[in-house]
């Protein structure tokens, strides 16, 4: 099992003698699958002094064919189509080739269910992911046990993190 965003799906269109395939995340307890949220950003800033054509350019860029585009790529190269819902349910989006059976209707599915982005609000999120990745490698590597004490080192590591003031 390999576990990836599915941006990393397009490094595997070449890849030869191997059946794969992709599947969402189980659902937890709540029956809901959870997110991981993965963003980029542009932005028209108040010193442009070309604010038409950056305005221009962030329409063409976050438009429904470039998301088409972008789902195109192949080779060592995402192809995550954006945020915009109406390219993940895009009949040419969910034909693109060279993808096996369900691929891009497990991506559809994804995207259609993901859950709202919600960060720290002691804006810290970088730091926490520094204490909870590592923990959970060592459980993914075999070095760890899910047990309680595991858990509840973990989440008062988190909640160390999460006490602090506004970063």
């Amino acid at each position: 099992m390999y576990r990836a965003n599915i941006g990393n799906k397009a490094s595997f269109l070449k890849v030869n003698n191997f059946q794969w395939n992709m599947t969402t995340p189980p659902k937890g307890p709540t029956g809901k699958y959870g997110s991981y949220a993965e963003t980029d950003m542009m932005s028209i800033t108040k010193f442009s002094k070309s604010r038409d054509e950056a305005w221009a350019l962030l329409k063409a860029v976050t438009s429904h064919d470039a998301g088409l585009e972008l789902a195109k790529q192949t080779g060592n190269r995402s192809s995550t189509a954006g945020g915009r819902p109406d390219v993940y349910n895009d009949p040419q989006f969910l034909t693109l080739p060279g993808y096996p059976d369900g691929v891009q209707k497990t991506t559809q599915q994804a995207m259609n269910e993901v859950e709202p982005y919600r960060t720290a609000v002691n804006f810290r999120g970088p730091e926490l992911a520094r204490i909870i990745e590592p923990t959970v490698e060592l459980l993914i590597l075999g070095k760890a046990k899910p047990d309680d004490a595991w858990l509840k080192k973990l989440g008062q590591d988190a909640q160390d993190v999460m006490d602090k003031p506004r970063a």
